[in-house]
């Protein structure tokens, strides 16, 4: 393997270069899939990989990875930082003119992906883009039924379908594990988010400020499955705490309200006459009522 360089913190910045990629880690075994297919990108712009690691890597596993010359990075932080001190320390980090986000538990759909995902920031047409994310078919029943409720990033349901989208591509929602901006946008995360929901605090503050956010179609990623019931609870009991914490730094605006009613309707009216709709709907009641626990024990603990 070349070009990896760890503890980058500090080093010169290369002007020359046109796109960080970055990617805050437990270094879970998702990671590896995920930098082959960064590195295997088609594109004629120069990019780099940061990791914002918190763990270790398995070595034996990253030094198969080809990546075709092009620098990876590694900032090693402590746990428990907070999402959004992480994300910040990768936009301190980053040497490129426009950065992309991703998760260590995606991988890009084609070849393409990142050249689609900031090609309209390249452009000059968009400040901020964004795509969604599909799940891979598992023939589990349950898994299935997973990922026709819209999460994360629109899942099998569709980021349309979640989220409102203009006819000519515009919208007011933000998936960032999956979204690209140019330096000029000014991105910052809010870093007393510890828990989640920089999605909406960042779209709503990009709103606040008049900019604009271009989904990509093309762009969507694939996204891992939810490994059954228990992944399932903890991942919304965890996502209705973020709730919790976000409502303390801001407000839970109309339109998060409605675009949930959205979603809900537009999830039972897909899955209908298909074998998943019992799944689905009684997967839609667990889902609230988890929610809606985590919501309310971090409102009690905060």
């Amino acid at each position: 393997m070349t070009g990896l360089d760890e503890g980058a913190a500090g080093k010169p910045a290369d002007p020359e270069m046109d796109i960080s990629v970055i990617v805050v880690t437990l270094a879970r075994k998702t990671l590896y899939k995920l930098l082959s297919g960064i590195f295997s990108q088609e594109t004629d712009r120069r990019f780099e990989v940061i990791l914002i690691l918190q763990g270790e890597l398995d070595t034996s596993q990253l030094k198969n990875i080809d990546t075709r010359g092009r620098p990876l990075r590694i900032i090693r932080k402590p746990f428990g930082l907070g999402v959004g001190r992480y994300r910040n320390e990768g936009i301190r980090q980053a040497w490129g003119g426009v950065l992309v986000f991703v998760d260590d538990d995606e991988w890009p759909a084609d070849s393409r992906w990142l050249n689609d995902l900031t090609g309209p920031v390249f452009a000059g047409n968009a400040l901020v883009t964004t795509s969604g994310t599909r799940i891979p078919e598992t023939g589990c029943y349950l898994v299935d039924c997973i990922g026709l409720l819209g999460f994360p990033g629109g899942a099998n349901l569709g980021f349309e379908k979640v989220w409102p989208v203009t006819g000519d591509g515009w919208t007011d929602h933000l998936c960032t594990g999956n979204f690209a901006f140019s330096r000029k946008a000014a991105v910052s995360f809010n870093e007393g988010l510890k828990t989640g929901a920089e999605d909406n605090d960042l779209a709503d503050r990009l709103r606040e400020k008049d900019i604009r956010i271009k989904y990509v179609r093309s762009a969507t990623i694939w996204h891992v499955p939810r490994q059954g019931m228990a992944d399932f609870i903890k991942w919304h009991f965890h996502r209705g705490g973020a709730i919790a914490e976000f409502m303390r730094h801001s407000s839970i605006g109309r339109s998060h309200v409605s675009g949930r009613g959205r979603a809900v309707v537009n999830t039972i009216s897909s899955a209908w006459n298909t074998r998943f709709f019992p799944g689905v709907c009684f997967l839609l009641v667990m889902q609230y009522t988890v929610t809606l626990c985590g919501f309310f024990r971090g409102m009690v603990r905060n």
